[in-house]
């Protein structure tokens, strides 16, 4: 995963997409779609749809364990389905922009992994309530039973924009809530009040508990790994979208 949060960041704060030059790179991938309605908690607030990514050499190497980006849009006020992965034309599409890092070699073979907010999702300070990456990554997990395998000792989760607004949902609640060794969690032009630092400063040390277990279970079973340090990327001030970015890419370089 060296430097492929700085490349990421890079790419989405600067690059546009041709959308005809997306067939190529997308199309020697797979791209798996499933949906979750919230039932299981009793909120349908937290519902999302997924989509998931497969670049050609995972697809082509189903047993081996990849490093798994997670991707948390921003809002999201007319409702696009698939936000940043194919689902509005005229976006940059995460899909093309990993596929040909990994294709020149930049980065490895990772498994993408962005869900989109369809309710709950006009307001960055609502975004995402109570986001809960264990269950994300568990259905992820038995989505791509026999056709990928996670290394859940390599789970990098991103959020842009909105998704770092709500102290109590998105990022913040992804990492103060989630039992797996994740590897980095990175903030991209989001915002960062006093309560949006606090909630991603305070997120609690790692463990590897028995949820966790349940996860790997529900992928393809190998053997525990080193655990790694946890860091989060806090730009100190949103107001300037060109220093959010210049701290967000030199975390990113220090750190990978």
């Amino acid at each position: 995963m060296k430097r492929a949060g700085a490349l990421l960041g890079l790419a989405f704060a600067c690059a546009a997409v041709d959308a005809g030059a997306q067939i190529p790179a997308i199309g020697r991938g797979r791209t798996i779609d499933f949906v979750y309605d919230g039932s299981d908690v009793r909120h349908p607030t937290e519902a999302y749809v997924a989509r998931l990514f497969l670049p050609g050499e995972v697809k082509k190497t189903p047993d081996v364990p990849r490093p798994l980006l997670v991707f948390l849009h921003g809002v999201n006020p007319d409702h696009v389905r698939f936000r940043f992965t194919g689902g509005k034309p005229d976006e940059p599409d995460l899909r093309l922009i990993v596929a040909e890092l990994i294709e020149a070699g930049t980065i490895p073979p990772v498994i993408v992994a962005a869900p989109s907010s369809v309710v709950s999702s006009e307001l960055p300070t609502t975004l995402w309530p109570d986001f809960d990456l264990d269950r994300f990554v568990e259905r992820t997990a038995r989505t791509l039973r026999g056709k990928a395998t996670i290394d859940l000792d390599a789970v990098v989760v991103v959020g842009h924009s909105g998704a770092g607004c709500n102290p109590k949902g998105g990022l913040a609640s992804a990492l103060a809530g989630t039992s797996l060794p994740v590897r980095a969690a990175l903030s991209i032009d989001t915002c960062m009040t006093v309560a949006d630092a606090r909630a991603l400063g305070d997120a609690p040390p790692l463990s590897t508990a028995a949820l966790a277990e349940r996860i790997r279970a529900a992928a393809l079973d190998h053997a525990p790994t080193a655990q790694v340090p946890r860091t989060s990327a806090v730009p100190r001030d949103n107001t300037d979208f060109r220093a959010n970015r210049i701290a967000f890419m030199a975390f990113c370089l220090s750190i990978f």
